[in-house]
Formats: structure tokens, sequence, C-alpha cells
């Protein structure tokens, strides 16, 4: 079986925490993919057994911020009240290699 290419993408996703505080459950998510690059060609392709290094070179767009959540305080009025921020948004790479038909 031999690998066919790379692609490349660049995810956001807006996790919001669960709207009661004592639910366990998970948070909500909302995701899109920004941008999805291929690297295709015989530079990206390897036989079984091979070994490579594979420079991936793409352009990140102004859009694809990332905001981490955690706690903030509130006005000085009301001292010492801490709450959770409102969501988290994440920039994740991932990087996928295309393999072609296998036993």
């Amino acid at each position: 079986m031999q690998n066919t290419g790379l692609s490349l993408s660049l995810d956001r996703i807006l996790l919001l925490p669960s709207t009661r505080p004592d639910s366990d459950s998970s948070p909500l998510q909302l995701s899109d993919t920004i941008l999805t690059v291929p690297f295709e060609g015989s530079e990206y392709t390897l036989p079984p057994g091979g070994e490579g290094v594979a420079h991936l070179v793409f352009e990140v767009p102004l859009t694809a911020k990332g905001v981490r959540g955690g706690t903030y305080e509130r006005d000085a009025d009301e001292a010492g009240q801490v709450s959770e921020a409102l969501f988290t948004l994440q920039a994740i790479i991932q990087v996928k290699i295309i393999m072609g038909p296998g036993r």
C-alpha cells in the first residue's frame, strides 16, 4: 500500500461551556474548516517501508485566531468575584496522509 499524497487542514473549534454548572455533560462544540491545502506529486509519495521528510509550507489566514478560555475578574465594585469565560476558540492544524487501496 502506497500513500498518494498529503493533505493539511486548518480547523477552528468554538467550545461553549455546559449551560448548567452541575451538569457532567461535555461542552457544546461548533467547528469549521478555514483552510485545506493538498500536497500531491512524486515528492509527497512514499513506497511501503520508505522514509522521507516533507516541508509543508502554507499561509495561515488572518481569520485563524484562537482565544483561550479561563476565568476573569469582574469590575471593582464586585471585588473578589470570578467568572468563567463564555467560550474558547481553538485553531487546530491536521496533517493527513492519503493512503491508496491495500489489503
